[in-house]
């Protein structure tokens, strides 16, 4: 009976040892507790079938919200800040039904459920699982848990919501629109370009080489988090030069004579657009798109974004005959498996469009 202690509260306590050591090379020992002799028997028991099977962890109490928080603060230091900012959002406000929850106390129904909650939401779905997935594996990297309980959870299909060009309608209104000089050249620069919103928001007037018709795209402004960062491009496919349509160039050259400072677009006192402030900006110019096609259906279904500019040109560039590795630079893709898939969608559109004018092709 000498090997089991009795606390004042009553219980029974005594340590285990788990056959590993530490960095001084002392044995690592568990304390256990129990209410009888009997119990603590058993747990003895269940401690050593787990360490014969390898299955033993010890999460010394440590909840998932504790546990996230130092997690954290290690991905503060190594991941892209726009990514963290999502992994701490998620924590905080998707997973925070779990923070008093011990690690070894989380069921994956428990994971599920939060999932659920967020029907409808699939991006919100994909990044719970990817946030749960990576705190627990980190659980169990430090040996507080075995098993990743978030590991083989699967999300259901969802089909994306198709990217699309713009429509004649937006394309005529866009010419009849009473744009300010700022507004009109963000617009033309959006549809004649199909740089990011950010690389135009970013642009410096000395990016712009008149006597080639180029302009090089070597920054972007972020907008993550609330505040306004400058950074560099988001790939080294990113940093590219494109040419600009002499008509654009012209057109800028006079609209940069009325623009202080180095920003072609600046926000408040010369410096770059806040976020705040390209929201209301943009405003301005979907308001006045809107209004020139009349409030047209197709308008308001999938609201007209600077992001649609862009696929917009892309699929001026395939409609133009331009070949996929030019294209893949113009629009600085990483990968050219992104451009591939613009391009292959887009010449299935056109297979189908022929299928179905050929289709009465009958004598």
């Amino acid at each position: 009976m000498a090997q089991y202690k009795k606390r004042p509260d009553g219980r029974y306590e005594t340590k285990v040892s788990t056959g590993k050591f530490d960095q001084n090379g002392r044995p690592i020992r568990v304390t256990i507790y129990a209410r009888t002799i009997p119990e603590l028997k058993n747990r003895i028991a269940e401690i050593k079938t787990d360490l014969n099977r390898g299955t033993y962890s010890n999460d010394n109490g440590m909840t998932f919200g504790r546990y996230a928080e130092s997690w954290l603060k290690q991905k503060e230091i190594d991941t892209q800040r726009k990514t963290y900012i999502k992994y701490e959002a998620t924590v905080r406000n998707k997973l925070s039904g779990l923070s008093g929850i011990r690690l070894r106390e989380i069921t994956r129904q428990d994971i599920i459920d939060i999932i659920n909650a967020e029907d409808g939401h699939p991006d919100n779905q994909r990044m719970i699982r990817l946030v749960a997935r990576a705190v627990l594996e980190s659980a169990v990297d430090d040996g507080m848990l075995y098993k990743n309980v978030a590991s083989k959870i699967r999300l259901k299909s969802h089909q994306p919501q198709e990217k699309r060009p713009l429509t004649a309608l937006e394309i005529r209104a866009l010419k009849t629109c009473d744009f300010e000089p700022a507004e009109k050249m963000f617009v033309q620069l959006l549809y004649s370009t199909g740089m990011r919103r950010g690389e135009i928001l970013g642009l410096m007037k000395s990016d712009f080489d008149f006597s080639a018709g180029t302009v090089h795209i070597q920054r972007s402004v972020d907008h993550s988090g609330g505040t306004a960062a400058v950074k560099v491009p988001k790939s080294p496919a990113s940093n590219r030069r494109v040419t600009v349509p002499a008509g654009v160039l012209s057109d800028l050259q006079g609209y940069l004579k009325s623009v202080p400072g180095v920003y072609v677009f600046p926000g408040k006192n010369g410096a770059v657009m806040s976020g705040a402030t390209f929201k209301r900006f943009w405003k301005q110019i979907y308001d006045k798109i809107n209004a020139a096609t009349g409030g047209a259906e197709d308008f308001e279904t999938v609201k007209l974004t600077p992001h649609i500019f862009r696929h917009n040109y892309c699929s001026e560039l395939y409609h133009r005959g331009i070949d996929i590795k030019t294209a893949q630079g113009l629009m600085g893709h990483s990968s050219i498996t992104v451009t591939l898939g613009i391009y292959t969608h887009l010449a299935e559109k056109d297979q189908s469009a022929a299928a179905e004018k050929l289709k009465d092709m009958v004598i």
